[in-house]
């Protein structure tokens, strides 16, 4: 993984938060553009918004916000909660405990924090930075 890449990938997908929260009305859709070029820029993987239904093992169509895939071959999947919602209050909600029974790979985020689960286990977590920095423009964040 070229840091370089990444650490440009980083600054680009602040100042396309910063960008989009100078907006009136933002929404959680509003963020999936600048999480697809930062995922895409970052990984060099291939990011999917608003991918198809996927069923689970119970019948039920699961439809998370993102599929990740490199090449033909599928990485994971992106669950994504609006700029400044609590995670911790998502992740034992049902919708959430669904995708992690039926995902290997899923990643949560409030696009300022990401949390990794694997095989429904919480794995690891990264805080880009905070509401109040994205806010007030405070790059030093990061």
């Amino acid at each position: 993984m070229d840091l370089k890449l990444v650490k440009s990938a980083i600054s680009n997908y602040f100042y396309e938060l910063v960008k989009v929260t100078t907006t009136e009305k933002y929404t959680e859709p509003s963020f999936y553009p600048v999480l697809k070029r930062f995922i895409e820029d970052a990984s060099q993987k291939q990011a999917i918004s608003n991918p198809s239904a996927i069923n689970n093992i119970h019948g039920e169509n699961l439809m998370p916000d993102f599929r990740i895939t490199d090449g033909n071959t599928l990485v994971g999947y992106i669950e994504c909660k609006n700029i400044g919602v609590e995670l911790d209050k998502i992740e034992e909600t049902e919708q959430l405990n669904k995708y992690k029974e039926s995902f290997l790979n899923l990643i949560l985020t409030n696009f300022t924090e990401f949390r990794l689960f694997r095989n429904g286990k919480l794995v690891g977590k990264f805080i880009l930075c905070g509401v109040d920095d994205i806010k007030n423009n405070n790059s030093k964040a990061f």
